[in-house]
């Protein structure tokens, strides 16, 4: 039988701390699916690699969900922008397992293409994950369309 793990990222480690409640929300409807959501929530991680690593070895992964919450700061004098993080992020994923990668979040819903194009993700689910992931989830586990 294929995995029902899914790990769920919160790559956001930018201050003030915004709970990822995105991520919540998507967990209890992937419960209610009956997948195994484990949430990792990077902001409270001192060493992320370490973090992420751990994750991603301890079992067998269907897949892992990252939140692309925002394209930047929104201010003017720091200018920081989170893209090349959260691709920095899929790279390492991509060096530790071969899980698919999915994006989700308000950022993404804004360009998606263009975001799942740079940060070289296997899938994105625009608008609000709660229904389309779990049957993304589906698809992949039970070797269904995709398409839809």
């Amino acid at each position: 039988m294929a995995s029902n793990s899914v790990v769920l990222i919160n790559p956001d480690r930018e201050k003030p701390l915004i709970a990822p409640m995105p991520l919540d929300y998507l967990a209890a409807a992937l419960v209610d699916a009956g997948f195994e959501p484990e949430l990792l929530d990077l902001a409270f991680e001192s060493d992320w690699y370490a973090a992420t690593n751990q994750a991603v070895a301890k079992r067998e992964l269907l897949a892992i969900v990252i939140l692309v919450r925002h394209l930047d700061d929104g201010l003017y004098n720091s200018q920081t922008y989170f893209l090349p993080k959260s691709k920095t992020l899929v790279e390492y994923l991509r060096s530790k397992t071969k899980a698919p990668i999915i994006l989700i979040g308000g950022a993404y819903s804004l360009v998606p293409e263009q975001i799942l194009r740079f940060c070289r993700a296997d899938f994105g689910v625009a608008g609000d994950p709660e229904e389309a992931v779990p049957k993304l989830l589906e698809a992949l586990r039970d070797g269904g369309d995709l398409e839809t």
